[in-house]
């Protein structure tokens, strides 16, 4: 039976090329789009599978106010969770990621990715250690290294590193603990250099410093619900009651310096190998893996949507094509074929061209795997079992939901109308096929519509000004951590000022384009009342706002010949203000207390975005860098270069590093180049919009090309008896295109909604976003239009220009 009906399958799609290519086809497009979708979602999933505690190991996240939740923590805090709640086992802090030059004699490795961590970090990140021993846990003046670094410094002879003494920056000393390997699979955790931190000693007893990434190992089994309230307590307990103790006044007073109330205090956990996609919290101003979930659940959606219009095309172009089959089935039914065996067999030819799409696909996304991971600018670790078991399973239900609606339309048949050839004027039938249009032109409208509006929204953020001029701005790694590191500064700025096309020189301990270094809370007083603000912090050289001309609205600028604007003087962006609920103005002279000592806002300036325009402005406070504890902190130069000779002035400046710093190679990059990183996911969803896009129009017009050929092919006879009874041309392409038209402005209308809800809730994600107008709807509506004409059109007036006579010669 199964070879019978295959022969008779092949037979049919030999017979119905046109429709045979474009349910392929169609099928083939979706399920590329759905398996390079999945591939990028089985990776994303994967991350921390390598971690043997990762279904123990929770990641800690902080709620402070109503907008923010931070995946940092305090030092304190953990200290005494892990004291006072018995669930909670050994816990891990991070403190910040940095590139650490280490030499060993005369070998070095130069820019290691590097990582200073708390005691225990290894009881909860397990590497594989190689040589050495972790038994310790990581201590004061030792360091861990992955094993390609400790190749570059001892060679293949690694083991024999263990006690030998390295420096870091040619500086700082510290013994080699161990060598390990870097987990294989997806990893946020992949450190070559692992060192103790030393600022957990200055940090135990200071609640409000959340400068860690946190993670517990809880006991299994335990109410993760029931912790995070604990955690809550003692955070609200140590932070806002103690502070209202202190200060004389109510917790309720301190909630409202901190524009908060009781519910907004919070901790959160995820569990670690959920973070990666669930986690809720922002780090130092990252959002990226907090839309990453939701942008790929609407991929994934786009992507099912795409398939969806392949089983339109196939059902309404089975449905069509009825009237081909309509005999066969009547002559079965009358020798006696059963209503099951007819579905049965119609499911299994559809089932046959669905695999033959699989394969098809299969092989394509395997050749656009290498481009997709160069796209995504990820290595996608490739999991075939689970997603050719997702890829079959779309099969099946392609093949069910395909096929089984034109088997059931084609078996109701009654055999005596079919053998008579009445049933291609079933209402039932027309029904069917326009009805299942209407939703196919629904999703093709719907991509259109909102393919424009993300388009707008990409060009509003990609051209929208930045509050600061960033052109021809070099950014260089400067990499001294000495006592006299700000009088380096200076002497080095001097001498690249006389470097010819060099123009400025400045410094900022916050990069443009890179996001934040940390936050901090700084007090005032307002209407009697005490109240706080949480601020980025940015140490800056006198020229700092000259350099990137960056306009003041109020105040003035530092003066370093004035004693008190370098010693205290802040100099604060309009956000800082609107949180002090003053004007521009008003905030001139106003005191603030941060870090133990008295300022005096000097000035106020524009907001700006430093570093990404996707994000809200938040508050920040800038100084004047020139502080005793803050001179050693001084990452990078900034350099203004004239644009008439960039090649020659690096190459100046390549040469003057190497006198004054041999050790270090010379790394740079243009500040524009680093900020553009930073649309990189933006630009990545307009993309990847316009591709799925171009897809669903593409399978939406061969369908409705095809239909409309096997329509117009239907109402030949009748297009022949009226052109040869006087009809014109005109009048008959408009009644065959008429139905078409008429269809396409109701899609066209219905998907008007379904369009605002989607793009309103794409745009809650940014700060900044369009106003959304009419006029996309109508280019959407009118485009939508324009294309089914066009399609139809040409099939209608193709059919009026053929030889008649053929179609009435019988007749």
């Amino acid at each position: 039976m199964l070879r019978n009906w295959l022969k008779i399958a092949f037979r049919n799609y030999k017979k119905n090329a046109l429709t045979t290519f474009i349910n392929v086809f169609g099928l083939t497009v979706g399920l590329v789009g759905f398996l390079l979708i999945i591939f990028y979602w089985n990776h994303e999933n994967s991350f921390e599978e390598w971690n043997p505690e990762r279904e123990n190991v929770y990641q800690i996240e902080i709620q402070q106010n109503k907008n923010d939740i931070w995946a940092i923590t305090s030092y304190p805090l953990m200290l005494e969770s892990n004291a006072k709640i018995p669930e909670i086992g050994d816990f891990a802090l991070i403190q910040a990621i940095d590139n650490f030059n280490l030499y060993y004699g005369d070998k070095k490795a130069m820019n290691v990715n590097s990582t200073s961590v708390s005691n225990d970090f290894f009881k909860l990140f397990p590497y594989k250690i190689i040589a050495g021993s972790t038994q310790n846990g990581v201590e004061k003046d030792k360091i861990f290294l992955e094993k390609k670094v400790a190749q570059q410094l001892f060679g293949d002879d690694y083991a024999n590193a263990i006690g030998k003494e390295i420096k870091l920056f040619n500086q700082f000393p510290a013994i080699v603990a161990a060598v390990y390997e870097l987990p294989e699979g997806n990893t946020e955790y992949a450190y070559n250099a692992i060192s103790y931190s030393t600022q957990l000693d200055r940090d135990k007893e200071r609640w409000g410093n959340f400068n860690y990434k946190g993670f517990f190992k809880i006991k299994p089994g335990s109410n993760i619900k029931n912790i995070e309230k604990q955690m809550t307590d003692i955070l609200f307990t140590n932070m806002i009651e103690k502070e209202a103790q202190k200060e004389g006044i109510t917790t309720e007073q301190v909630l409202e310096a901190l524009g908060a109330e009781k519910q907004d205090i919070a901790v959160y956990l995820t569990r670690l190998d959920k973070a990666h996609l669930d986690s809720k919290g922002k780090i130092f101003g990252t959002k990226d893996n907090i839309n990453l979930k939701k942008n790929l659940q609407i991929l994934i959606g786009l992507c099912i949507l795409i398939l969806v219009l392949s089983a339109i095309n196939f059902i309404n172009l089975k449905t069509a094509q009825a009237s081909q089959r309509a005999k066969e089935v009547g002559v079965r039914k009358a020798l006696g074929s059963s209503r099951l065996l007819l579905i049965s067999q119609f499911v299994f030819e559809t089932f046959i061209l669905c695999l033959i799409s699989l394969l098809l696909a299969i092989a394509i996304t395997e050749y656009l795997l290498p481009i997709y991971a160069q796209f995504l600018g990820k290595e996608i670790q490739l999991d075939y079992v689970k997603t050719l078991a997702y890829a079959f399973a779309i099969i099946i239900g392609m093949s069910l939901l395909a096929g089984i609606i034109p088997a059931i339309y084609l078996a109701n048949f009654k055999p005596i109308n079919t053998l008579k050839g009445n049933f291609s004027r079933s209402k039932n039938g027309i029904w069917l096929r326009n009805g299942i249009l209407v939703l196919q032109l629904v999703i093709s409208g719907f991509f259109i519509i909102n393919s424009l509006l993300v388009n707008q929204q990409v060009n509003y953020l990609m051209n929208k000004d930045l509050g600061f001029q960033g052109d021809q701005i070099v950014m260089i790694d400067f990499k001294d951590f000495s006592q006299n590191n700000a009088l380096r500064y200076q002497t080095t700025k001097a001498e690249l000022l006389k470097i010819k096309g060099v123009e400025d020189v400045t410094f900022s301990r916050q990069r443009p384009g890179k996001p934040t270094r940390g936050i901090s809370s700084v007090e005032y007083n307002f209407k009697n009342q005490e109240k706080s603000i949480n601020a980025e912090q940015g140490a800056v050289d006198y020229n700092f706002f000259k350099f990137y001309d960056i306009k003041f609205v109020a105040g003035k600028d530092f003066n370093p010949q004035i004693a008190s604007d370098t010693a205290s003087g802040l100099i604060v962006n309009q956000a800082f203000v609107r949180e002090m609920e003053l004007n521009d103005k008003d905030a001139i002279g106003k005191k603030i207390d941060g870090y133990g000592i008295e300022h005096k806002i000097i000035g106020v300036v524009e907001d700006y975005h430093f570093h990404n325009a996707t994000e809200e402005i938040k508050p920040i406070f800038h100084n004047y860098y020139n502080r005793t504890w803050m001179r050693n902190d001084m990452p990078y130069l900034a350099v203004k270069i004239n644009q008439n000779d960039v090649a020659g002035t690096l190459k100046k400046i390549e040469n003057f590093w190497s006198q004054i710093d041999p050790e270090n190679d010379f790394s740079y990059t243009f500040l524009n180049e680093d900020y553009a990183e930073t649309f990189t996911k933006i630009e990545q969803q307009r993309t990847l919009f316009s591709i799925l896009n171009f897809m669903v129009l593409l399978i939406s017009l061969l369908g409705l090309f095809g239909l409309s050929a096997l329509l117009v092919e239907q109402k030949m006879k009748n297009i022949a008896i009226r052109k040869t009874l006087g009809a014109s041309d005109k009048t008959l392409v408009w009644e065959l295109t008429r139905p078409f038209i008429i269809i396409s402005l109701l899609a066209s209308f219905i998907s008007i909604p379904l369009s605002y809800w989607f793009i309103t809730k794409w745009l809650q994600d940014y700060a900044y976003r369009i106003s959304i107008g009419v006029l996309p709807f109508l280019v959407g509506v009118f485009s939508l239009l324009i294309l089914a004409l066009v399609v139809t059109g040409i099939k209608a007036y193709r059919a009026t220009q053929r030889d008649l006579v053929k179609y009435l010669k019988y007749e």
